[in-house]
């Protein structure tokens, strides 16, 4: 009798197996660093299909309250075309409706689409992803992110951003401190950016700044040191005008063929504030 895929929680030493496959994806912003944020703030959102002890696929689920992120979801090549993507994401959606939460995103390939849709959610709208080189320049407003503004960071993040991101945001400004900046005028943060490194690019999200911030950009900028040369990538929703004017200032232009932005649930407007400018990373928004 052959055994049925199994659907079971991932194990920490199950996350470099994970790391792996998003890579074989060429997702090359989602390395085991980020599986390790996953699994340190909910190791039961992580999950993995599994088949005679043989690992066949995995998902990742994040919630905030009534809302919620699925994401890297990845099956093994030769397991693709046997249900083993509709045990996932079912499992991922059973995980966050017993969380709490009713409104569920992600970020679908346009291959993935017909597969979300079948669970139930629906396209929204483009999730632009822009990649070129950034060239790094002071601005007087911007400096490095301290640990005494992280309260502030994060308390304008949950208004803007429209749920808590603190975990991640905290996680990043440990791991990556020399990669978070702040706006700030009299004394006043009036927005933000963050990123993380992998090689010699950078992956930056989130990125956040006020209304009348007029050069927004200049957070960006400030990730490089002045007259240096880096590869960056962001990702961006359509919707946000403002986000693919600065990033079209900055020298990124926007890939072909992005993903679809979904969402299942009664809420389809989380991070539509013009404040919003990049997401962190399509797996936790």
């Amino acid at each position: 009798m052959t055994d049925v895929p199994a659907v079971r929680s991932m194990r920490a030493s199950d996350l470099a197996f994970a790391a792996s496959l998003t890579l074989a994806e060429r997702w090359h912003s989602e390395t085991q660093e980020e599986f390790e944020g996953f699994f340190a703030r909910d190791p039961a959102g992580c999950l993995i299909v599994e088949q005679a002890g043989r690992p066949l696929g995995i998902g990742v689920a994040t919630a905030y309250g009534a809302v919620g992120f699925l994401g890297q979801i990845v099956v093994c090549p030769d397991a693709r075309g046997q249900g083993v993507g509709h045990r996932i994401i079912a499992a991922l959606v059973d995980h966050l409706e017993r969380s709490g939460v009713r409104s569920m995103y992600l970020d679908g390939t346009q291959a993935g689409v017909p597969l979300y849709e079948h669970h139930g959610f629906l396209r929204v709208q483009p999730s632009l992803r822009f990649a070129g080189t950034l060239h790094g320049a002071a601005h007087p407003h911007v400096r490095p992110m301290r640990d005494a503004d992280l309260d502030a960071v994060c308390a304008l993040d949950r208004t803007w951003w429209g749920a808590d991101r603190g975990f991640f945001i905290r996680r990043r400004r440990q791991l990556h401190p020399d990669l978070c900046h702040v706006f700030e005028r009299d004394g006043v943060i009036a927005g933000y950016v963050l990123a993380r490194r992998r090689g010699d690019k950078l992956w930056i999200g989130p990125w956040c700044a006020a209304p009348d911030v007029e050069a927004p950009e200049a957070l960006v900028g400030a990730l490089a040191a002045p007259g240096v040369a880096v590869q960056a990538h962001a990702g961006a929703l359509a919707s946000s005008t403002r986000a693919r004017e600065a990033l079209l200032r900055l020298g990124l232009a926007a890939g072909n063929d992005p993903p679809w932005r979904m969402v299942r649930g009664p809420d389809v407007r989380l991070a539509h504030r013009p404040e919003v400018l990049a997401n962190g990373t399509s797996a936790k928004g």
